[in-house]
């Protein structure tokens, strides 16, 4: 009868530490995840008998979730082995391939926090929800100087990044800067080289891309007699327009004339000095 007194006491402490020692809180992320996507979250037996709350963060170095943030969240489930979580179409996350997910379980009691487990972190998630809105407010005036400008505005919601590319859709694309939701793109000298191109701004959030209308710009960053040592005129690449280049250290048409004049005098000369 005595040893029975003694156990007692002993599962009731050991049920107390079980409950206080902590959740085995475990996480799985799919490798792809869209709108409405799920995060199973699981626990450990023995704490069935509580309520458990579970909450997913997620963080992207690459974008602005940079540090850890509310994902989704699932609360007061009682006397189950795992819960279902889902990725709100609400919830702004911005696409990128390098998304870490953890997730936190709360193990209630009586209405207060007893326990509080952290699951450990999962990496290299690819988030990809939302196609980027094409850009807008899309400004400049021609022709185009150096250090003139052309900006655009983009969703940032849905996009992260922005590009201009200068003579088709398939060209290659030159980085624009990302200030807030403004687009820039500042003419260098021969960035592009001059020239009259068809234009178009992309709006990207690292896994789809999106183009603006087209538009017609002039770029006249290089001046007539500018063109450097080989490069004396405007130099043309449009898309349809053939290249063309003006060489200073070619000798003009009067220059050729002279030229072979005085060589047919020199022949004159030297023929007749035989006779």
């Amino acid at each position: 009868m005595k040893k029975l007194f003694l156990i007692l006491p002993l599962f009731l402490l050991s049920l107390f530490f079980v409950n206080a020692a902590g959740i085995d809180c475990n996480l799985s992320v799919p490798s792809t995840l869209g709108n409405l996507s799920v995060f199973n979250v699981t626990y450990n037996a023995s704490i069935t008998t509580h309520n458990v709350s579970a909450f997913v963060e997620g963080r992207s170095a690459t974008t602005r979730n940079s540090s850890f943030s509310f994902i989704a969240n699932n609360t007061n489930t009682s006397n189950r082995f795992h819960v279902n979580v889902t990725l709100q179409n609400e919830v702004i996350a911005e696409d990128s391939d390098d998304w870490e997910f953890r997730a936190t379980c709360y193990l209630n009691a009586s209405g207060s926090e007893t326990s509080v487990t952290t699951s450990s972190t999962i990496s290299n998630r690819l988030l990809d929800r939302h196609k980027p809105a094409p850009p807008t407010a899309i400004t400049f005036t021609n022709p185009l100087e150096v250090d003139n400008t052309i900006t655009a505005t983009i969703n940032r919601n849905l996009a992260n990044r922005c590009f201009i590319r200068f003579g088709s859709p398939s060209t290659p694309r030159n980085a624009m800067t990302l200030s807030g939701s403004t687009c820039t793109f500042t003419v260098g000298r021969d960035n592009p080289i001059n020239s009259d191109y068809q234009t178009f701004i992309e709006a990207d959030d690292r896994t789809n891309s999106t183009l603006s209308n087209v538009q017609s710009v002039t770029i006249r960053a290089v001046s007539s007699d500018g063109g450097g040592l080989f490069g004396g005129g405007t130099i043309t690449t449009g898309a349809n327009v053939g290249g063309s280049t003006q060489n200073p250290f070619l000798p003009k048409s009067n220059d050729k004339a002279m030229l072979g004049l005085a060589i047919l005098i020199l022949a004159f000369m030297y023929f007749r000095s035989k006779k």
